[in-house]
């Protein structure tokens, strides 16, 4: 675990997004970043390199942290 752990910090220090912060519509929003996000949609918060990371569907988010 210290091993991917130190491996997914390293990406970041890069500025790679690691899809590590986000949140999934939800109606009414609670956050901001939940704003126009319709259902099945997760948006990105983690924020490293300017991130904009838009899932549709949720399969998606769950992907593009498989990819790392």
């Amino acid at each position: 675990m210290e091993r991917r752990g130190n491996y997914l910090a390293a990406l970041r220090a890069k500025g790679v997004c690691t899809r590590s912060s986000g949140v999934m519509y939800r109606d009414p929003p609670v956050y901001q970043a939940q704003v126009g996000l319709k259902p099945g949609q997760s948006r990105c918060t983690e924020g490293t390199g300017g991130c904009t990371f838009v899932a549709d569907p949720d399969a998606e988010w769950y992907a593009a942290q498989d990819a790392l």
